[in-house]
């Protein structure tokens, strides 16, 4: 018998909170007749800042009032729903009310004796979207990226008929602010190639990337186009691995110390509403150098650069399409090569989850 008639058991979040409540009240007195109910302030200690929420998820309060009646013969209706009397108070001629309140803003009608009133209760209501923590997590930058990829080197020994090409390599980045430093933010990126797309192709190189980063930002208002620029530091490996025997790739693996800056702008933002589709296309670029110029005792150099042309779908989407070149090179004259050259272009597309600028229009 007990599972015949099973008991459902509803439960809604807390997604809101509130900040403060106020009341007041209009009134439409009748001259000849004295109104013979005064209302209270509310009391400021007494008053409930939790929120309850019924069974459609809507939220409401219960909120005490107070009213002082001058004239025993004091009987007043409530219009519509939303205030109960309930047992008097112990002051002489107080009389009590529970007034259900909806936010943000709540008009309750009552009428009595030569009187209409209006008690307005103004509640407004702040989403937890947009507490500290969720702050913190909304000026993060994430962004996923698929790239076409080809790569080549001028090794005289084993030299390419063509350029390796790598379809996808596939990866993201994330960048997450550093707790109590507003400017400040750490990241890390991965890129690794997915087998390939292309028909009939012989993948002949494996390619792996990372980076961990330290990085500086400013972000202007979405009144002056958003622009960020940053500056940062970071410890970047990349890895070539070569299936066949034919070695022709001679910078196998690299990880070293970078430097490098980041800038982005939506430059129509400036001057148009955001809602037009040329505030919504921005242009981002990027550079970075190795700090370090020696690997395995040779001279060394290495530096990429990207470009890339977005377009906000939305305030915190953007897809973009752009162009990256990255360039090693290192010395090997000691086995008659002398400086070998090894570059990797990437054509990519790229969908990012935006930081919240610091405001909006």
């Amino acid at each position: 018998m007990a599972f015949a008639a099973p008991v459902a058991a509803q439960t809604h979040l807390q997604k809101f909170s509130i900040d403060k409540l106020s009341f007041q009240y209009r009134s439409v007195e009748t001259p000849k007749l004295p109104r013979c109910l005064h209302w209270n302030p509310l009391d400021s200690d007494a008053a409930p800042t939790t929120l309850q929420y019924d069974q459609e998820g809507r939220p409401f309060l219960k909120v005490p009032i107070t009213a002082l009646q001058s004239s025993p013969n004091c009987a007043i209706r409530v219009v519509g729903e939303g205030l109960d009397e309930i047992p008097a108070g112990e002051g002489p001629g107080e009389r009590r009310f529970i007034a259900t309140v909806r936010p943000p803003v709540s008009v309750l009608k009552v009428e009595g004796p030569g009187f209409r009133d209006d008690l307005i209760f103004e509640a407004p209501l702040r989403s937890f979207t947009s507490s500290n923590f969720f702050e913190f997590f909304g000026r993060s930058k994430v962004y996923f990226e698929s790239r076409y990829a080809s790569f080549n080197t001028n090794n005289p020994d084993r030299p390419l008929d063509s350029p390796v090409v790598l379809l996808p390599v596939f990866g993201g980045n994330i960048a997450l602010p550093v707790p109590a430093v507003s400017f400040l933010f750490v990241g890390f990126s991965m890129f690794q190639n997915l087998g390939s797309l292309i028909p009939n192709a012989d993948v002949g190189l494996q390619y792996s990337e990372f980076a961990f980063d330290l990085r500086a930002i400013y972000r202007g208002s979405e009144s002056w186009g958003a622009p960020t620029i940053g500056l940062m530091g970071e410890f970047r490996g990349r890895n070539v691995y070569q299936i066949g025997a034919q070695r022709s790739f001679v910078i196998a693996a690299a990880a070293l110390p970078y430097a490098g800056f980041e800038a982005s702008w939506f430059p129509f933002g400036a001057f148009l509403d955001w809602n037009h589709w040329l505030s919504r296309l921005g242009v981002e670029v990027a550079g970075h150098l190795a700090l370090q110029r020696q690997l395995a005792g040779r001279p060394f150099r290495s530096d990429f650069y990207e470009g890339l042309l977005q377009y906000r779908l939305s305030s915190k989407w953007a897809l973009g399409v752009g162009y990256s070149l990255i360039r090693q090179s290192a010395d090997f004259s000691d086995a008659g090569f002398g400086s070998i050259e090894e570059t990797a272009k990437n054509y990519f597309l790229r969908l990012s989850l935006l930081p919240r600028a610091s405001e909006s229009r």
